[in-house]
């Protein structure tokens, strides 16, 4: 068996990938666009035989959930076989997604079509979706196109867009993106899984998968931020020296990984801030030095200011919006990973928030700060310190109080999408508390994408 566990997910929702070969660093933006709630499969050979029963099997064993639903079949190039050949067994599934695989032979066989066009007219009338991505290669002249095979399925013309350019055409729920490319361009071929999978994926799955996602918004551009806010003391550099100042102050004993969740908390808690206040870190409104806000030592400690640097310009989102931002002291944490009775002289426990495994609506406010849905919860340093001591990384962290679905954000425009480190096995800090797993960084791309009508189908 060639199948593989991307991510075991937080729901029943199972989305099945097929692809020619090994993938790569691509496996962490796969997961980063279809969200942290379903299960995803995913086969690295396109050679595999398994039936959707067996596929299904597979899944259960490997999360110890049944009665799963089958959210989205997809597959890249000559994944689209297996894709067709599931299909052509009966399959059924919310979504279909053909990227830059759609193949036939020249001339074409009638099963090479029609289990597409049945899926076309199916789509039309939303009752499931179906995206199927083309580019312009031809290779060799026994094939069709993708181009072309689209053009049958549709009946579109589907002309060429301008050099580096595309087009999109829909009808109902039924979506086809046609890119630019050479006759034998195989830079084009693999933007089609490098960009225009992951792109599809956030747009036309992750919304049935997380009600009220917006697919391919940015909560906040690195050149809507300053590089200097005015506090107190005066003007400081935000990346430098307020953060790394307001880390030594906060939680500065800590290991290294919490340090750097403290630094990503409290990047987004000043700039969620400074968005909710205009005006704010400017003379005209200082940044306070208080427990009501943060506070910041006279100066930063070696480790605080590494831990800055190593998260510059990460902000943690819900939802693609950046949260509130929320923590405090907590109680201490006994050994076995539970709050201590005793420990906490100012009452600031009763603020925190454990929100490890819990996503969307099932996440825990904290009553520390206003409802809305930027309010995530709040963390507790002393467990953020028990957890960095037991192996736990900077996003397990976050999303033990924040929640399993939120995710680190870069807003430098121009960085470069990395996985986040993967936390290792380690004991879930108390009753019902599950660790959460790392995830990637978030992958954006400049395509627009619209609402649209799922029907999932049960395996």
């Amino acid at each position: 068996m060639s199948l593989t566990v991307l991510q075991k997910g937080l729901s029943r929702d199972l989305v099945v990938l097929f692809f020619p070969s090994p993938i790569g660093a691509l496996r962490s933006i796969v997961a980063r666009a279809v969200g942290p709630t379903p299960i995803v499969v995913i086969d690295e050979t396109a050679k595999g035989q398994e039936s959707l029963g067996a596929i299904g099997k597979f899944a259960t064993a490997q999360t110890g959930r049944d009665k799963l639903s089958l959210a989205c079949l997809g597959g890249f190039s000559a994944g689209c076989m297996r894709v067709r050949a599931l299909c052509m067994a009966g399959a059924q599934a919310g979504a279909y997604l053909f990227i830059d695989g759609a193949h036939a032979s020249n001339p074409p066989a009638d099963s090479q079509i029609k289990y597409l066009r049945d899926l076309a007219a199916a789509a039309r009338q939303r009752i499931t979706t179906m995206v199927l991505s083309h580019t312009y290669i031809v290779t060799e002249p026994r094939f069709l196109s993708t181009a072309a095979v689209a053009r049958l399925v549709t009946g579109w013309d589907l002309p060429m867009p301008e050099s580096g350019g595309f087009n999109v055409r829909f009808d109902g729920n039924l979506f086809v993106y046609s890119a630019a490319s050479g006759p034998n361009d195989g830079a084009a071929h693999s933007a089609q899984a490098n960009v225009w999978l992951p792109v599809l994926l956030d747009g036309h799955v992750r919304p049935s998968l997380q009600p009220g996602y917006e697919p391919l918004t940015l909560p906040m551009r690195r050149s809507d931020v300053p590089g200097r806010v005015f506090t107190v003391d005066g003007w400081m550099d935000l990346e430098a020296e307020y953060l790394p100042r307001v880390v030594t102050a906060e939680n500065g004993n800590a290991g290294m990984e919490a340090l750097k969740a403290q630094a990503v908390a409290a990047r987004t808690f000043v700039l969620r801030a400074m968005r909710d206040k205009p005006g704010l870190g400017t003379p005209a409104a200082p940044i306070p030095n208080s427990e009501t806000f943060q506070v910041y030592a006279p100066g930063s400690a070696p480790a605080a200011a590494a831990a800055a640097n190593a998260t510059a310009w990460q902000v943690a989102t819900y939802q693609n919006e950046l949260i509130l931002g929320s923590y405090v002291a907590g109680a201490l944490w006994s050994e076995a990973g539970t709050p201590v009775p005793g420990t906490d002289p100012k009452g600031t426990e009763r603020w925190v928030t454990y929100n490890a495994r819990k996503w969307g609506d099932r996440v825990e406010r904290t009553k520390l700060a206003a409802e809305s849905k930027a309010n995530r919860g709040c963390m507790s340093q002393n467990g953020a310190r028990w957890m960095a001591g037991r192996g736990y990384d900077c996003l397990g962290i976050l999303r033990t109080f924040y929640g399993a679905d939120v995710e680190l954000y870069d807003l430098r425009a121009d960085a470069p999408w990395t996985a986040g480190a993967a936390s290792p096995s380690a004991p879930a800090p108390g009753p019902d508390r599950g660790r959460a797993d790392s995830g990637a960084l978030v992958f954006l791309a400049g395509v627009g994408a619209a609402w649209w009508f799922w029907n999932g189908r049960s395996i």
